[in-house]
């Protein structure tokens, strides 16, 4: 595993299943902002590699799936774009520092992505954004929430 993956278990004590965020940048320090950010909300998955991205998003189920543009090995339109294959119900949400408008707008028609927004971000904003995306995501597969929750609550 990435040593920048750092789940908070969804079984601490008196606590139901959270939401589950998953996070990809090539920046380290964004990736420790966001899971401080999202923590006491969220199950967050963080992680700088495509792959193992892509693999948690196909073994668990998340929720919302953000991702940066610009990375050495691939873009996240790209990457977003295999996440809407492997997991159609995850809202999908791209962060970028550049004015890659063609790509977003391509990726936005194509419905592989909710919304987009240029860092730096507003940590009022990006959290507004990702409550409203999880929101959609369990109005949509409120039962996917309602089995991991009862998965939990066996567990405890």
């Amino acid at each position: 595993m990435n040593e920048l993956e750092m789940e908070t278990p969804s079984t601490e004590l008196g606590s139901e299943a959270k939401p589950k965020l998953a996070f990809i940048d090539d920046e380290q320090r964004i990736l420790r902002s966001m899971k401080l950010l999202f923590r006491k909300t969220h199950d967050v998955f963080i992680t700088t590699d495509p792959t193992e991205y892509i693999d948690y998003i196909k073994n668990n189920h998340v929720h919302v799936a953000v991702s940066d543009q610009r990375m050495p090995e691939r873009v996240g339109v790209d990457i977003l774009r295999e996440v809407k294959e492997v997991s159609p119900s995850t809202m999908r949400i791209l962060l970028t520092g550049y004015a890659d408008l063609n790509a977003i707008i391509g990726s936005i028609n194509d419905g592989e992505i909710y919304r987009y927004l240029t860092k730096p971000c507003k940590s009022e904003e990006l959290l507004a954004v990702v409550g409203r995306a999880t929101e959609i995501a369990l109005t949509y597969n409120p039962a996917a929430y309602d089995q991991q929750i009862e998965s939990t609550n066996k567990k405890q």
